[in-house]
């Protein structure tokens, strides 16, 4: 029949004068207005009803009603809900379009929505098939993800009820962190969006398909997040009702356990409230008797390595299907993805490193896992564990253990600035280096790993620089004016000429203009008296309000192009002038924290090695190189978690934001070594006609407007300001 999309959708019987049948209603009719609006553009869509056997009479007659589901689990309040997997499955084996949309019950659609996701698919397996054409026989689909931009709520005796017409374009708007309106080709649905116990209305399937998308090496998922002028879909609830895993943590445990065990535990991770003393299963994992898959979940997240104060070994017996509530789900089988023994917690990890004395093993106690009984006869703690419990799990504390590092750096240290006679090559000159940074690229700890690192100060343009062996200040703000530049830097460094040599700490611009956006959120809430420094690390900051949202999205824009101008003028530097410039990167040098074990210090040896080699200094050893990881981390005292800060990264870096940057620097960044958009986003769809990644016409056309961004950072004054001292060049380039 020639159907471009099939909507899969679980209706559920309700009463029609209820408000959740005026919900179902009102949402329902916007899909068929959406669909109608689509045939316009010959564009067809099929409905596919995807139910159980008992809700058959809730097929409505527009839709087609596929075979039964089979599985399901039982609410607190004996709602059957269906299995997600169930019907994925059944879309791709019953659908006829080709490609599956999936939407929650309370999901409604612009009229455009249709025709918007066929464009971008049209437009993305045009470019797919011109790559086959030249040789990519991996070329790979698109698939598409919407969030909601705006949420109605129905009240009781609300008088009249909204229209259809009133919730297309509701105000104000409201964006949300979840989850829940997919395109999917239909050959391509992932085998692990097909199966499992993962239930409708219950979170965190919607985090994981997510996820689990991006990580699929056939598809590239379009992540679009709508604002108020771009909209695609519309969010509806009902005044006073809860959502069902609200209050049922056991229930939320069952389904977290099950998306660890189809996902794994990396993904698993990055649902909120998965991990960590504030999430509500930090008391239910305190048992000393589980089910599977929930044993392995706790062992993953609360093991005993960690918190001590839990048991050692939880006894794994029965599954949770062996429970009334999910005995009509698929029997959890144990999975490769979520094998224990091929998997180490990071946290753990990392204290097993400060506890080399502890011997303490990974903490996963259960099926396959790799603990090692104790001196008992694997009966209560080993001794080391007991060890390790009387002060509570905390390792020595770090003022005691950098106290007797910093000592260490300061005895091979000489701390002294890097002179002439002191270098291996004699043609570089006697001018100290500059050291450059971009905002957002922590230049304030690169600084502390390299002066713990090579065993040098490294001065600033706002102090007397003469006995340092770089000069840091990062690039001014595009927003910065002359004089609040001048004020910050020092008398004698105002008159210095442009630099001769210089190292270049580089970022991935994604991580840089997000970890700029952090610190001045969080010194803006700081200063105000919003919150205090510490709770500045929590969920604040993960979910930000709507405002704050939209100012994400211009800020981010903005020094985007700030970027481009930037690290054009370095890349043209390094051109000019190859033997004068060090590319130093952050990645590798941020590697001890991020990687860990020898792989990471491996990586922090090299990039300070290499360092040292361009400065003419001896390469610092291992026992130095782990010294500065440690004693650096002191600058890092207000960062987020990792899984925090990869939850906010996915919520701000939505589509299209993320390729309103990549048309600004991405030919830029791609030279220096970071080739792709955030999250792999196919952001070729929104090249313009005569422009490409990076290009002119590109930028001003995403941009809006033609002026291009200038730089007045340092490169542009060693390129563009001929032997102006730095006083001159700030005046005559800032205005």
């Amino acid at each position: 029949p020639g159907f471009f999309f099939t909507h899969m959708f679980a209706p559920y019987a309700v009463s029609t004068s209820s408000l959740a049948g005026v919900e179902m209603a009102l949402i329902t009719d916007s899909w068929q207005h959406a669909a109608e609006f689509a045939a316009k553009s010959s564009i067809k869509v099929e409905f596919l009803a995807c139910t159980l056997l008992e809700d058959r009479d809730a097929v409505p007659s527009w839709a087609r009603a596929s075979s039964p589901l089979k599985y399901f689990a039982t609410d607190a309040k004996g709602h059957h809900l269906p299995t997600i997997g169930g019907i994925w499955d059944t879309g791709a084996t019953e659908g006829e379009g080709s490609h599956l949309v999936y939407t929650n019950m309370d999901i409604g659609l612009q009229e455009d929505f249709y025709v918007r996701a066929h464009e971008l698919l049209a437009s993305a397996e045009s470019a797919r098939l011109k790559k086959e054409k030249n040789g990519d026989l991996e070329a790979r689909w698109t698939a598409l993800e919407f969030t909601r931009v705006q949420s109605m709520r129905l009240k009781e005796k609300q008088n009249p009820l909204p229209t259809l017409e009133a919730a297309l374009s509701w105000s104000p708007i409201g964006r949300h962190p979840g989850h829940d309106c997919f395109v999917v080709p239909r050959h391509l649905v992932p085998a692990s969006l097909k199966t499992g116990g993962l239930v409708v209305g219950m979170p965190p399937w919607g985090t994981m398909y997510h996820y689990g998308l991006q990580k699929d090496s056939r598809v590239d998922l379009l992540f679009l997040q709508g604002t108020s002028d771009e909209r695609y879909t519309f969010h509806t609830g009902v005044e006073g009702t809860v959502e069902s895993w609200m209050d049922n943590q056991d229930f939320r445990l069952q389904q977290y356990s099950e998306a660890f065990r189809l996902f794994g535990p990396d993904l698993a991770s990055r649902a909120w409230g998965a991990k960590g003393k504030h999430s509500p299963f930090y008391y239910i994992c305190n048992a000393t008797t589980m089910r599977y898959p929930a044993c392995d979940f706790c062992e993953a997240f609360y093991p005993s390595s960690l918190y001590p104060e839990f048991p050692p070994r939880r006894l794994c017996k029965g599954l949770v299907t062996d429970r009334v509530f999910y005995s009509h789900l698929p029997v959890p089988d144990r999975t490769e993805a979520s094998d224990l023994s091929k998997y180490e917690n990071k946290d753990v990890k990392k204290q097993k490193g400060k506890e080399k004395d502890a011997g303490t093993a990974n903490g996963f106690g259960t099926g396959g896992s790799s603990k090692k009984p104790g001196k008992d006869g694997g009966k209560g703690k080993s001794g080391d564990e007991a060890s390790l419990a009387k002060v509570f799990g905390r390792t020595e504390p770090c003022k005691v253990k950098c106290i007797q590092e910093k000592s260490m750096c300061n005895r091979v240290g000489t701390r002294a600035a890097v002179q002439q006679k002191t270098r291996q090559s004699g043609q570089l000159g006697e001018d100290t280096p500059m050291f450059w940074a971009f905002p957002g690229s922590r230049h304030a700890w690169a600084r502390l790993m390299l002066e713990y690192g090579l065993g040098y100060v490294t001065g600033t343009l706002d102090s007397d620089a003469n006995e340092s062996l770089l000069m840091s200040h990062p690039d001014p703000s595009d927003d910065q004016s002359s004089e609040r530049l001048k004020a910050s830097l020092s008398p004698a460094c105002l008159q210095l000429p442009p630099f001769k040599l210089a190292i270049a700490l580089v970022r991935n611009p994604y991580d840089s203009v997000w970890q700029e956006f952090h610190r001045k959120w969080s010194a803006q809430r700081i200063g105000s008296g919003v919150a205090t420094p510490g709770q500045v690390q929590r969920l604040a900051f993960t979910f930000m309000s709507d405002e704050e949202l939209d100012r994400f999205a211009v800020f981010a824009v903005r020094m985007a192009g700030f970027w481009e101008s930037s690290h054009s003028d370095l890349v043209s530097f390094q051109r000019r002038k190859p033997a004068s410039l060090h590319l130093l990167r952050y990645e590798e040098l941020a590697a001890a924290g991020n990687v860990g074990g020898e792989q990471g210090d491996a990586s922090v040896a090299g990039a300070l090695g290499g360092l040292a080699e361009f400065l003419g200094l001896d390469r610092p050893d291992k026992d130095r190189v782990h010294c500065a990881a440690v004693l650096a981390k002191r600058a890092l005292v207000r960062d987020l978690t990792e899984q925090q800060k990869a939850s906010s990264m996915d919520q701000l870096y939505e589509g299209m934001t993320t390729c309103k940057m990549w048309a600004l620097f991405g030919h830029t960044a791609k030279t220096l070594g970071y080739p792709k958009p955030f999250n792999d986003m196919p952001c070729a769809l929104f090249a313009k006609p005569g422009g490409g990644e990076g290009s002119k016409a590109a930028a001003a056309a995403l941009r809006g407007k033609e002026e291009e961004v200038t730089s007045c950072g340092w490169f542009h004054w060693a390129e563009a300001g001929g032997e102006q001292p730095l006083e001159r060049w700030v005046n005559s380039c800032i205005r």
